[in-house]
């Protein structure tokens, strides 16, 4: 059985706009990137206030830098009083690079006469228009907001409608529809309320009917206060785009969910006791290896069974103890000796020290065997004594014992 995505499921849009809700990052430019101009607050009056504006070079890009691209470009018109056809070609001509360049000059040549007016300057800038901007782009647009438009989660009403409000006043820079002398229509303000409305989340717009508000008599500024007492009002700020999207996770049972959230709940709480105490026998758990019994016990087992040993076992462990230990101091002063050798300056080395250390590398080889064995003779000897006077004193004792 197939189960059927919720009313509000934000379905993948066929339709792709030209200019989308989410604002393009601004970056910051080079300064080969961009071209600046000085311009006057009035252009005609010399002593008046200067200002500076930063246009940077278009030759590709998304329909919204175009936009941008003309506003700006606008802005210096206006500033350095070019009200004339061959001025503005002159700022075009060093702005536009690239395809956005190649597509200006190519109408400007299909021109008779290649005369340079205000009205050539207007047609050249709509044919880079077109290429910039896909087919039937304000049909398009349009399209999208009415039908496909969401806030999403991370932007505040606000701002939201702020963005709807400026993609609306960019028609006037799209390109004109075919068979008309005017650019596209932006869209009236109740018609944009709708949209907006439309975008919202769904619990939003059950609460405009409880309290009764028609969007189709408000104004956008009402509508916006509307939004943000419900922004205030709301506990927590959950992600708005889980509750809107249609996971995979929906379409499980609920009792199947809540059983894997307990699982998964529970095998995260052990795993946090458990990752505080460690032993070395048993792992993470609940206790430490100081406090492991079994690690305890075997330790009481260990020194149980030395104790019980007899004298003849304790005496050759000691043996073997002692001779490890002459052998590491042995090792430990050829060492040194070789340390010592490395060091010294092979010009200034003498024959007879060199004669000396080999002297003593043979010596210990020699004598190690030899040397090694006396000293554990004499070790053993001492070792045997004290062992045997320890048991001398036991059977002393032992036969007081007796004879009491």
């Amino acid at each position: 059985m197939k189960v059927s995505p919720p009313r509000h499921y934000n379905r993948r849009s066929l339709v792709v706009p030209p200019i989308p809700v989410e604002k393009e990052s601004t970056k910051t430019l080079s300064k080969d990137k961009y071209q600046s101009y000085k311009c006057r607050t009035t252009p005609t009056d010399k002593d008046s206030p200067t200002y500076e504006i930063a246009v940077p070079y278009f030759g590709d890009g998304t329909p919204e830098k175009w936009i941008q691209f003309l506003r700006l470009l606008k802005q210096v018109f206006k500033g350095q009083g070019d009200s004339t056809g061959p001025a503005r070609f002159v700022k075009a001509r060093q702005l536009l690079v690239g395809n956005a360049l190649t597509s200006f000059e190519s109408h400007v040549s299909s021109i008779d006469g290649h005369s340079e007016t205000l009205a050539s300057f207007k047609q050249a800038m709509m044919a880079v228009s077109k290429d910039v901007f896909p087919k039937r782009a304000a049909q398009t647009q349009k399209r999208y907001l009415r039908r496909y438009l969401r806030k999403p989660a991370e932007m505040t009403t606000k701002k939201y409608a702020a963005r709807v409000v400026e993609i609306n006043s960019y028609f006037k820079y799209f390109p004109w529809v075919e068979g008309s002398s005017s650019p596209p229509e932006k869209l009236a303000d109740d018609k944009l309320i709708d949209i907006m409305e439309f975008g919202c989340l769904p619990r939003w717009q059950k609460s405009m009917v409880m309290h009764d508000f028609d969007s189709t008599t408000a104004t956008i500024k009402e509508f916006v206060e509307f939004c943000e007492r419900l922004e205030r009002t709301e506990d927590d700020h959950q992600d708005d785009s889980k509750k809107r999207s249609f996971n995979k996770d929906d379409r499980i049972p609920r009792k199947k969910r809540r059983k894997e959230n307990s699982h998964s709940s529970q095998s995260e709480g052990k795993a946090k006791k458990s990752s505080k105490l460690y032993c070395l026998y048993h792992g993470e758990g609940t206790h430490d290896t100081e406090n492991c019994h079994i690690i305890k016990q075997q330790v009481k087992n260990m020194k149980g069974v030395y104790r019980a040993q007899r004298s003849d076992k304790k005496r050759e462990y000691f043996k073997k103890k002692e001779l490890n230990a002459i052998i590491d101091q042995t090792v430990e002063k050829c060492m040194a000796l070789n340390k010592k050798n490395l060091y010294a300056s092979s010009k200034k080395r003498k024959k007879t020290e060199e004669g000396e250390v080999d002297d003593l590398y043979h010596s210990f080889e020699k004598a190690s065997i030899s040397d090694i064995s006396e000293q554990l003779k004499s070790s053993t000897e001492d070792s045997t004594s004290s062992i045997d006077s320890t048991d001398g004193t036991n059977s002393s004792l032992s036969t007081t014992s007796t004879q009491s």
